[in-house]
């Protein structure tokens, strides 16, 4: 039997009888044997023929004379003829139009007499009717006929095609049918090869007698269990959650949207006709009522009753037709037997539970951390655009935050000083709420933050309930001009009350239900292209074509306790692997992404691979990923990001899609987790080098652009108006990686809980049902599970607990908005419906994560530990913009090490219109001398003096500051308090961190700033590396700057040694200079062909000057960048009005370089003296600063 199931063994013992009818213990016969089977290498199970069994024939193409009829030549073979036996019989049959399976936009959801449930995939919409099929099928061979046209979607009764005449003859050859087909189109004989593939399923064709019935109507999602034709149970949820919004709820509706209503489907009626091979249509009448408890109902939850008449169901089980006034948006129905809806009900009630009173101490709690004042980079001239995409209107806007803003106002001349007045917008005459004085115009509202109304439910709100007046004053305080005015909302800092989070016992089964449904229905064509391949005839499998497919067979394979289904998954997942890899373009073999950059190769099919890693070790997935790191390293731009990215490289293209582009540079932040994670799976030394040099350029982008500005461009996956506008993804990215996947020097877990907290404060509303915005085609739906995620490793890391109440809350938001049938959300395209789109948004990966996390935390839960190794940032203590991030070792409450660090700190000024060019600057500090014998650690907290002499990024006058910490603990690791010097203060923030212990081979990586002679700073800083073995002795010594035109090799590595907190290495290497290489002039497109090869270790280095217009995308055959955020007359634009990228550099002195480090190790921190002795013999001291993590899984 080949039944897969996402139900396990240990979930049958909690399932009610009901699911047995599925048959899922026929699989459990063979465990034994299976146990000692290689993964995925198993035989297909034997085909069980009690059971429903679904079949697939796919043929090669037919050739024409070229005398046939046009009818015949203008309706070619159906590569696939497919359908459903069950007790012998054909129950049903497709014959969809279709040569590959992917498509934009179209799914077999859209159309209500498909029965094939592959998809997304093309279809011309035009219906097939079989006039008969027959199917004889043993374990050795089959026989099969068929007779059908194709008619008209809106005339049933108009035939658009001939009919077809075909019949076939095969033989089993492991895990399909090979053999030939014969027959007619119209008259036209047609022969050729053919291949079947037939396996279990758990449910045939619908019986509409005994089904489930999804019915959405009435803002309501129905689900009715119909036995012997009538209805035996029904509840209601909310069904209008996340369609529509926040924009319509009234009072009471989020809470009310967290139950299940019990309804009343006894009057329902069911007329039944059958239609032969395209199953049995029902028509539904009487009504279903809908009663929710007084004390939950709400104004769009009340008392409802649903009019089913004239709703017609196909023999597909989708909406045919509805009566004219009819309330029914959308209804289903589904077989009883299908396991997953076999559990509908009880999943349903175990994820709609109602909501509970949110912990007072927890809320107070939020309450207080919404007046701080630091969530948003502080105003600087680098913050100057950050809040210019919140505008609302033409000269005015509402704003909304969370935590205490501050406003990007204009300084009004000779103003001395300037009054912030809160208007009470509610009442006629508006009277002044409270007011204060303040030295700036964006200063922060924190004084009278606290009395600002707050408006739940509104992220942008047209009406806020208060506006800001800001006004200035000359020395005598008299006003000075018109006051500046907007309207201001507070949106709750939590919810009062939250969603009852469903029991961890059934979790894991509620964020399989897509994995299942994509597995088991719209990937199902993997069985197919499986025969295929093993058939080895004319017959060539399906192709996909988009990168958008996410391997839900991964989820199906970690979870799965059968083995033989286990088997079974990664049978199909080898299988799926296989054929995405053929799909690919160029030297690089890089798959088709929308993306206009490369972010979507990382983001998508990169993960998706590494998840299939993580399953067991593939030499030809892992050289896959090291071919595209490859390709990378060659585009990557000296600011970390890849502004090289035309789909056309290598071939090679200069410069970056520009035509009707809306964003000035791609963000680097996709790729940090994902060369992260490759790393795990990679144990050459090499290119594990390569992959930590990106990673390493990729993380100053950050830290030099978003992080510093607070903005980060959507940059969407096809160029649309909103790609520079605030998103949560590229964000949420950096912040996965710093929770989940960064070496130790990068670990920066304040800055990643700040970004987290702009996060929030942008995009997240919180009421029972919460609300997160900031999506785009990569994480859409699927990210309310990524900020849940992100929110449960601070909570693992911190032992706050708020944290996992904020992404337990969004986990349940996001288990309630999911479809019973399909686990996702409804379609565009239908509301009950699975379509391209949720294809591309809503990856179940994330979900599960979840849950595998938090079952981890279950197992063993968060607790206090040895106050080691404490991280702490003092937030703007530097020039009240940039923060100082200071790693303290302790031992007996005493510091006997201290690293200080500013990895945002780049002095005054950003040039918008040359974006993030710079990667570092010569003479930039990775560390500053730091002083923390006067900090004491006791039970009171952390206390005393700080001593920091600090080397600003621009300049060489040092800066002395001594700084007073007091800080308390917070939660079970985190610390929180102030910081004060001289007249200032400021906040305190930090978390006790637990070094991992790196066991077996490690690997060592440190950065050395102006490491090699001549170049601009971002050619002569190098990556040194070596791998220490278990047995200490020291190999694989690297020297790396990718594309920077220079590779070296190494020739000597001695005295490398990790003792205790001591840490020495000394490397010889030889330098070879390689250059720049040469681009022709640039078209119209702005693009320029590099003269150079994809092999070729010449830099290439991006450049551009365009106009830029108010609207995309031409201006007289040249390109424009519509970047409306930036504004004439501001500094923004330099005097001509172009936008110019471009990057200096000069050659590197080739030749041999020694590098002798000396320093020490603080947790697996290495920092310390580099003296690099160059060509010429002479010596320099600089920096170095890097790691020691474990090579492979640790």
């Amino acid at each position: 039997m080949n039944n897969p199931s996402m139900i396990t063994t240990k979930e049958l013992l909690m399932i009610k009888p009901i699911i047995f009818l599925t048959g899922l213990l026929g699989a459990f016969l063979p465990l034994m044997a299976a146990d000692s089977a290689p993964l995925g290498k198993l035989p297909p199970p034997k085909l069980d023929y009690s059971k429903p069994i679904q079949f697939d024939v796919q043929f090669a193409p037919a050739t024409f004379p070229k005398d046939a009829p046009k009818e015949v030549r203008n309706n070619p073979m159906p590569a696939i003829i497919g359908g459903y036996l069950e007790g012998g019989k054909v129950t049903g049959a497709y014959a969809p139009v279709m040569s590959h399976v992917y498509h934009a936009g179209l799914s077999p959801d859209q159309y209500e007499w498909d029965l094939c449930p592959y998809g997304p995939r093309p279809s011309e919409g035009q219906p097939e009717k079989f006039n008969s099929a027959t199917l004889r099928l043993t374990d050795t061979q089959v026989e099969g006929t068929w007779s059908f046209h194709y008619i008209s979607a809106k005339d049933p009764s108009q035939t658009t095609s001939p009919v077809y005449e075909l019949s076939i003859k095969a033989t089993a050859n492991g895990c399909g049918y090979a053999g030939t087909y014969t027959g007619k189109i119209a008259d036209v004989p047609v022969s050729g090869d053919c291949v079947l593939a037939a396996h279990n399923i758990p449910a045939g064709m619908i019986d509409p007698a005994n089904a489930f019935y999804q019915i959405i109507g009435g803002n309501y999602d129905v689900i009715v269990e119909v036995q012997a034709g009538k209805a035996v149970q029904a509840w209601a949820v909310a069904g209008v959650i996340g369609a529509h919004g926040w924009v319509y709820r009234q009072t009471n509706d989020s809470v009310a949207a967290t139950f299940l209503f019990p309804a009343d489907a006894s009057g329902m009626t069911l007329i039944i006709t059958d239609e032969g091979l395209d199953g049995k249509a029902v028509t539904l009448g009487g009504q279903i009522t809908i009663t929710p408890d007084p004390k939950i109902a709400s104004k769009m939850f009340g008392p409802m009753s649903l009019d089913l008449s004239g709703t017609v169901i196909s023999g597909a089980g989708k909406l045919r037709g509805k009566a004219k006034e009819s309330k029914i948006v959308q209804a289903r129905n589904y077989p009883l037997t299908d396991s997953l809806m076999a559990r509908s009900l009880a999943l349903l009630k175990e994820s709609f539970r109602g909501c509970k009173p949110t912990a007072p101490e927890l809320l107070a709690q939020a309450e207080q951390e919404s007046l701080r004042t630091d969530v948003q980079p502080a105003p600087s001239e680098q913050t100057r655009y950050m809040q210019r995409l919140w505008k609302y209107g033409a000269d005015s806007y509402s704003c909304s935050y969370i935590y205490a803003p501050w406003l990007d106002l204009d300084v009004v001349p000779n103003a001395v000083r300037y009054r912030f007045e809160l208007i009470d917008a509610t009442i006629q005459n508006r009277p002044v709420i409270d007011s204060f004085e303040a030295s700036s115009p964006r200063a922060s509202l924190s004084p009278f933050w606290a009395k600002v109304p707050k408006n739940p439910g509104k992220v942008f709100d047209r009406n806020p309930l208060s506006s800001l007046r800001v006004t200035a004053l000359d020395a005598e305080g008299k006003a000075l001009g018109k006051p500046q005015e907007c309207g201001i909302t507070r949106r709750p800092a939590f919810a009062q009350d939250q969603i009852v989070t469903p029991d961890p016992k059934v979790l894991m089964e509620l964020a399989l239900r897509q994995a299942y449904h994509l597995t088991n229905r719209y990937y199902s064509h993997l069985y197919l292209t499986e025969a295929v391949l093993a058939a080895k005839n004319g017959v060539k499998p399906l192709e996909y074509y988009s990168p958008h497919h996410h391997y839900p067979q991964t989820l199906m394979v970690q979870q799965e306790e059968n083995p033989v289904r286990r088997d079974q998954y990664m049978r199909l997942l080898n299988t799926y692997v296989e054929q995405r890899n053929k799909e690919q373009f160029g030297f690089f073999k890089t798959p088709y992404h929308y993306n206009v950059a490369l972010g979507g190769v990382a983001q998508e099919t990169g993960r998706n691979l590494l998840n299939v890693l993580d399953l067991q070790p593939n030499s030809e997935i892992l050289d896959r990923l090291r071919l595209w790191t490859r390709f990378f390293a060659r585009l990557q731009q000296p600011s970390g990001s890849w502004t090289i990215s035309h789909r056309d490289m290598l071939g090679c293209i200069g410069a970056y899609a520009l035509s009707g582009s809306f964003f000035l540079d791609q963000p680097s932040t996709p790729w940090l987790p994902f060369l992260a994670r490759l790393r795990q799976h990679d144990h050459d030394p090499t290119f594990r080098a390569l992959e930590r040099g990106l990673e390493e350029k990729a993380v100053s982008w950050v830290c030099n652009n978003m992080l510093r500005t607070g903005f980060s461009e959507n940059v969407q996956q096809q160029t649309l108006s909103n790609d520079n506008g605030h998103t949560a993804v590229n964000q949420i990215e950096y912040a996965l990686y710093v929770l989940r996947h960064a070496p130790p020097a990068q670990r920066d877990v304040v800055m990643a809980t700040d970004l987290m907290r702009r996060i929030e404060d942008l995009f997240i509303t919180w009421d029972t049902h919460p609300l997160t915005r900031g999506m785009n085609l990569t994480f859409d739906r699927s990210l309310y599970a990524v900020e849940a995620l992100c929110f449960l490793e601070l909570y693992a890391l911190t032992g706050d607990q708020l944290m996992r109440t904020k992404s337990e809350a969004l986990v349940s938001t996001y288990l309630q908005d999911s479809d019973p049938w399909h686990g996702s959300k409804g379609g565009f395209l239908s509301k009950t419906g699975y379509d391209r789109f949720l294809q591309e948004t809503d990856d179940p990966d994330w979900i599960v994560r979840w849950v595998e996390r938090d079952r981890e935390l279950r197992t063993t839960p968060i607790a206090a530990v040895p106050e080691k190794h404490l991280t702490v940032t003092l937030d703007q203590l530097i020039d009240g913009i940039d923060r100082v991030v200071i790693d303290l070792a302790l031992s007996d409450g005493k510091v006997t090490q201290a690293l200080a660090r500013t990895p945002t700190w780049d002095g005054p000024g950003i040039n918008f219109y040359q974006p993030g060019t710079v990667h570092t600057r010569l003479g930039k500090a990775f560390y500053h001398s730091v002083d923390a014998s006067g900090l004491k650690l006791s039970a009171e907290g952390l206390s005393g003096l700080v001593k920091l002499t600090l080397k600003p990024p621009q300049g060489e006058q040092l800066i002395s500051l001594t700084a007073e910490i007091s800080a308390k603990r917070h939660a079970l690791r985190g610390w929180r308090g102030t910081w004060k010097q001289d007249n200032n203060q400021g906040r305190v923030e930090g978390v006790t961190l637990v070094d991992a212990v790196v066991k077996g081979p490690q690997q060592i990586f440190v950065k050395v700033n102006e490491a090699l002679s001549g170049g601009e700073a971002w050619q002569n800083w190098a990556l040194a590396g070596a791998v220490l073995s278990s047995t200490g002795s020291a190999t694989g010594a690297t020297l790396i700057n990718p594309n920077a035109g220079w590779t070296a090799q190494s020739t000597g590595l001695n005295d490398c040694a990790l003792n205790g907190d001591t840490f020495t290495m000394t490397l010889d290497s030889e330098v070879t200079w390689h250059g720049v290489a040469e681009r022709t002039p640039p078209d119209n497109y702005q693009r320029s062909l590099y003269k150079t090869t994809p092999e070729s270790k010449e830099a290439l280095l991006a450049h551009w000057e365009i106009p830029v217009n108010g609207t995309p995308p031409y201006n007289k055959g040249e390109v424009s960048l519509s970047c409306r955020f930036l504004k004439a007359g501001t500094g923004d634009f330099p005097a001509d009005g172009k936008l110019i990228y471009q990057t200096d550099s000069k050659p590197i002195v080739p030749g041999k370089y020694r590098l002798k480090l000396e320093g020490k190790r603080l947790g697996n921190i290495l920092y310390g003296k580099a003296t690099i002795t160059g060509p010429d013999g002479k010596e320099t001291a600089r920096q170095f600063l890097g790691d020691v993590e474990a090579v492979g899984k640790s």
